[in-house]
């Protein structure tokens, strides 16, 4: 059972079932009662699989297996609120400040959207925080790069923070 309000946090180490490293899209998790099914081109990995340097994550996460991915995430009850930890990088290694946009969906509708770009502490990446909170509930999101003349060409996703909304 789910409350209204509750918090639940998709980090991709502790759901249900177990991710290995390696493991591609699509994925499904269960933290606390809500499933997310994970689609798009996107592997498990961790620092260790990759090599970067990344002080934000922690853990595995989601790494893209080509350029320029889109990120789905579709969830078994409805949400109000989605947060999540990304970072923006070119497949060349060339460390580029890249907006990622956030889209929240019910059903095929999109419901609301937010963008955002990393920034520059001491690790391999920008890295940055994306959140949504929206008074109509949503059960789905979307996440991409924004296009640009000298944009990152790939973005990682470590976890996603989601509030569940009252249930009808």
């Amino acid at each position: 059972l789910v409350w209204a309000g509750e918090t639940q946090t998709f980090d991709f180490d502790s759901g249900t079932p177990p991710l290995a490293v390696g493991q591609t899209a699509p994925l499904d998790q269960t933290m606390g009662g809500i499933d997310a099914h994970v689609a798009g081109a996107f592997s498990v990995q961790s620092d260790a699989s990759t090599h970067f340097t990344l002080s934000g994550f922690s853990g595995q996460y989601l790494y893209p297996n080509g350029p320029a991915p889109v990120l789905h995430v579709t969830f078994s009850r409805p949400l109000t609120s989605v947060s999540l930890s990304f970072a923006t990088a070119d497949f060349q290694q060339v460390e580029v400040p890249t907006s990622v946009e956030l889209t929240a969906y019910r059903g095929s509708a999109p419901v609301a959207s937010t963008a955002g770009h990393g920034s520059y502490a001491s690790d391999t990446m920008p890295m940055g925080v994306l959140s949504l909170a929206s008074a109509q509930p949503f059960d789905g999101i979307a996440v991409s790069l924004v296009p640009g003349p000298a944009a990152a060409s790939v973005f990682l996703v470590d976890t996603i923070v989601v509030t569940a909304a009252a249930s009808l």
